[in-house]
């Protein structure tokens, strides 16, 4: 998950979209190709089409993958799919995917799948275990959304997908399995997916 100079894990990959593209200390490749929107593929040996491909983020503290790039892309549909996961015994607890980017998320061809909330995120609550989107358009295609817990005793909501004052575009996906509880106010809404939109 974390990798070394010698790799380029999703992890390293989205902090080099996150860094304007800065692959040091990694063997990230950045594209040659400008445009308004980055975007990680997989590569085909690793993740062979179809095959069972699978990454499991290491059990650590706030482990989540967290995305600061205004415009980013991950897209797995050349490979069939590729299962981004907290392992279900996993001691810590923690989300996949958190955007604090305030642009756009677009998920292709990924299960997202296990993430686990028990306590507040760096929003301030416990808000999309399996992706939390904060003031961005989230579209997710062809994709898994399963598994994902939110309990905790403050606020929250979306244990699959959450999207706060922005846009969900959800298409041929599935989002199941996927469950909230909070005991904060107007809390535990929204097991599968739960959506402030934007207004006007």
């Amino acid at each position: 998950d974390a990798g070394t100079t010698a790799t380029c894990t999703l992890r390293q990959a989205i902090a080099a979209m996150n860094n304007a593209g800065s692959t040091s200390g990694t063997a990230c490749v950045a594209s040659t190709i400008s445009g308004s929107t980055d975007t990680i593929v997989f590569d085909a040996t690793a993740f062979p089409p179809n095959g069972a491909n699978v990454i499991t983020l290491a059990d650590a503290v706030n482990n989540q993958l967290t995305i600061t790039n205004t415009h980013l892309a991950i897209d797995a549909s050349a490979n069939g799919n590729v299962t981004v996961q907290r392992s279900v015994t996993a001691t810590n607890a923690f989300g996949i995917f958190y955007d604090a980017a305030y642009g756009a998320l677009t998920i292709d061809s990924l299960t997202v799948a296990n993430g686990k909330l028990t306590a507040a995120q760096p929003s301030g609550a416990a808000l999309g275990a399996g992706i939390s989107c904060q003031c961005a358009k989230l579209t997710v295609s062809n994709s898994v959304v399963t598994g994902n817990v939110i309990a905790s005793s403050g606020y929250a909501a979306g244990a699959g997908v959450f999207v706060y004052i922005g846009n969900l575009v959800l298409t041929n996906s599935t989002v199941s399995n996927n469950s909230v509880s909070g005991s904060s106010g107007a809390s535990g809404m929204g097991g599968g997916v739960f959506v402030r939109a934007v207004i006007g």
